[in-house]
């Protein structure tokens, strides 16, 4: 109940910020809810979750069918790598969980991006969107992490939820 209490909150607040905020200046909650629910499940079904909740992003209407599913995917994918290679203890774990998950998303979005836009009109986006919002994202990521940890307990592990 908690989780999708959670969840339900994640998908409210992002279409409040992004009434109320300036473009770029959104943190992406979509994101951190993947990666936060990927850090209690496992990697495996972790990026499924992402694809999922971009998904359901992406219906939302927060962009064209399938785009932030392949980048919230992506991102979590990103985020589990950068997990990997960081300890749980290090000050800024959190913060460094989203910036690795903002650039495994931001990546596969520029490629899609660069691939259906002229060259320079998708470095101006990663510019004027991915930059500040990495920023907001990163500041956001402890306060989401303990919501996760309120409805979920803590992380499992990264070798516990390998297939």
């Amino acid at each position: 109940m908690r989780l999708l209490l959670l969840l339900v909150s994640v998908l409210v607040l992002q279409g409040v910020l992004g009434a109320l905020v300036p473009a770029g200046f959104v943190p992406d909650l979509f994101l951190l809810a993947a990666i936060g629910l990927s850090a209690r499940v496992g990697p495996a079904r972790g990026v499924a979750a992402g694809f999922v909740i971009g998904l359901v992003q992406d219906l939302a209407g927060f962009g064209a069918l399938g785009v932030h599913a392949l980048g919230v995917a992506a991102g979590v994918f990103a985020a589990l790598l950068t997990r990997g290679l960081i300890s749980g203890e290090q000050r800024g774990y959190e913060a460094m969980l989203a910036v690795g998950g903002q650039i495994g998303k931001w990546l596969a979005l520029g490629l899609m991006l660069a691939w259906t836009q002229t060259q320079a009109s998708a470095g101006r986006t990663l510019l004027e969107i991915a930059l500040p919002e990495t920023l907001v994202t990163a500041l956001l990521a402890p306060v989401v992490a303990a919501a996760f940890d309120w409805a979920m307990g803590r992380e499992v592990p990264l070798e516990e939820g390998l297939l």
